[in-house]
């Protein structure tokens, strides 16, 4: 199923797709609890989205802005295929692609006239589970509401302390994080969703070297 914003935001995994339906009046409890197990049965997935990172230099604030689009994709031999796209404060895209021959993992920035490939990091990944389950520990949860972010309707929770502010918004069918925004600490981060998709089809050419590389690029292993 695919979900796609109507517009452009200037800057995360799966459920079961059910039938849609009319926002319901959940408690903060009901809607974390669906969004753990959004994530804990994710699969293949894409996902556009943006990120603005703001915060103070010597007294001057820095603004980064990031685009990333993402692809995974779980194969019949449990291989997991992943492909990362990432452009910032529009400078060359970067590519981090999953190396069909070796399973490594082949990096390349657009432009260069070279490429390298390397082993995949193993060892614990911080999951968006496990932030979930931070929040399912929180005491402060509050429900603000439904609203609209980028195209999709969104439950809206918040987080406080004395420190900062987390806001989340979880899209309301499949429970998907959609936005979230840090506010009262340094730096600032506003994260967006601008499209996903539930269950992408598979698609080779995200993977053809050759593709992406082109003749006159020299890769490095």
């Amino acid at each position: 199923m695919k979900k796609t914003a109507l517009f452009f935001t200037p800057i995360l995994f799966l459920a079961a797709c059910g039938e849609e339906t009319e926002p319901e009046n959940l408690s903060p409890e009901d809607i974390l609890e669906q969004a753990l197990a959004t994530y804990e049965n994710k699969g293949d997935i894409y996902y556009r989205q943006t990120l603005e990172r703001r915060e103070e230099v010597n007294g001057v604030e820095e603004t980064e802005m990031r685009e990333l689009r993402f692809w995974q994709f779980e194969q019949s031999d449990g291989q997991v295929m992943e492909r990362r796209e990432i452009t910032e404060d529009n400078e060359p895209t970067e590519y981090y692609v999953t190396d069909t021959e070796s399973g490594g993992v082949l990096f390349y920035r657009e432009g260069s006239d070279t490429a390298s490939i390397h082993e995949r990091e193993e060892g614990p990944i911080h999951t968006r589970s496990d932030d979930i389950r931070r929040m399912m520990e929180s005491d402060s949860a509050e429900l603000a509401g439904v609203e609209e972010v980028n195209g999709f309707e969104a439950y809206r929770l918040t987080f406080s302390d004395e420190e900062e502010i987390l806001d989340y918004w979880f899209e309301v069918n499949e429970f998907y994080i959609v936005r979230e925004e840090t506010k009262g600490s340094d730096p600032y981060v506003l994260a967006e969703v601008l499209e996903f998709d539930l269950d992408p089809d598979y698609d080779e050419s995200l993977f053809d070297m050759d593709s992406l590389l082109g003749e006159d690029v020299e890769v490095f292993k």
